[in-house]
C-alpha cells in the first residue's frame, strides 16, 4: 500500500509498526512505484536513472548552439530626428517614456523605480497611441517579496531560452533532441539575432507589415494570412520563425 497525501493522519487504523517507509516529498521532488516488480523509487534514485541512461552532456556540448551577449552593433536605424520621433509616435512610445524609462535604464542600467499606484487612463479608452503591453492589465496587485528576477534571485530563475526543435516528451530521447539553440534572454539585439539566422537551422522571416489604409478588416486578413504562412514554414522545415517589422 503507497499512501501520498497532503497531511499525516488522513487515513485512519494504520499499524505504525507495518509501515516501512514514510517521509516528506519536497519541492521539486518525485517518487516512483513500479507495480510489475514492487520497486519503490524516491527522488535521488529516479533522477540518478535517467540521467545515466543517455549521455546528454556529451549531447549538449556536441549539439546544442549557444548565443552569448553581443554588444549592440552602434549602427542608427533612422538617420534623422524627425523618422525616429515618427516612428516613437506609432509605436506608442510618449516624451514621458522616452524621459522617464529609457533615457534612465540606458544611463544607469537600471530599472526606473516608480510608485505601485497608477492613475492613467485606460489604454484602450485612450485617443491615443499606446505601446501594446499598456492594453493588459493585472486583476490584482501581485507582489513578491523579495522582488523575483534573475538577478537577484539567480539560484531559482533564469532568463534562459531554447529555441528551436523540442522532440516529443513521450518518446525516447535521442540526440537529435540537443540540437537547440540556447539564448540568455528573450531580449535580443540584431547581433544576436543574425547568429541565430546564422546557425545552420532553418530559418523563416516573415513580414507584420500590412496595408493600413485597409483598416481594420485589413489588420485582421493579414493576421490570418501570417498565422498561415507561419504554419507553412514550419510543414517546409523551419525550425525558428522570425516575425519583423523590417520589411521595406
Amino acid at each position: 500500500l503507497v499512501c501520498m497525501m497532503s497531511e499525516t493522519g488522513v487515513v485512519p487504523g494504520l499499524d505504525e509498526s507495518k509501515i516501512d517507509l514514510k517521509g516528506r516529498l519536497g519541492p521539486g521532488q518525485m517518487i516512483a512505484f513500479d507495480l510489475e516488480t514492487g520497486e519503490f523509487f524516491e527522488n535521488y534514485d529516479i533522477k540518478q536513472k535517467v540521467a545515466q541512461k543517455h549521455p546528454y552532456g556529451k549531447w549538449i556540448k556536441e549539439k546544442q548552439t549557444l548565443i552569448t551577449k553581443q554588444p549592440m552593433s552602434g549602427k542608427r536605424v533612422f538617420d534623422d530626428e524627425l523618422s525616429l520621433i515618427r516612428q516613437q509616435v506609432v509605436f506608442g512610445w510618449s516624451s514621458e517614456d522616452m524621459d522617464m524609462q529609457i533615457a534612465d535604464m540606458a544611463s544607469t542600467g537600471k530599472e526606473t523605480t516608480f510608485c505601485m499606484g497608477d492613475d492613467a487612463p485606460l489604454a484602450v479608452l485612450s485617443e491615443k497611441p499606446h505601446v501594446l503591453y499598456n492594453y493588459f492589465k493585472q486583476r490584482f496587485a501581485q507582489v513578491t517579496n523579495p522582488a523575483i528576477d534573475p538577478l537577484r534571485e539567480n539560484l531559482v530563475m533564469s532568463l534562459d531560452m531554447y529555441l528551436g526543435k523540442k522532440g516529443n516528451a513521450i518518446e525516447e530521447a535521442t540526440e537529435a533532441n540537443a540540437q537547440q539553440i540556447k539564448i540568455e534572454s528573450p531580449v535580443l539585439n540584431e547581433n544576436e539575432l543574425k547568429m541565430i539566422e546564422d546557425s545552420g537551422r532553418k530559418v523563416a522571416r516573415l513580414s507584420t507589415l500590412y496595408d493600413i489604409s485597409k483598416g481594420p478588416e485589413g489588420l485582421e486578413a493579414q493576421v490570418k494570412q501570417l498565422q498561415a504562412d507561419c504554419e507553412q514554414a514550419v510543414r517546409d522545415g523551419a525550425e525558428i520563425v522570425i516575425l519583423s517589422d523590417l520589411f521595406s
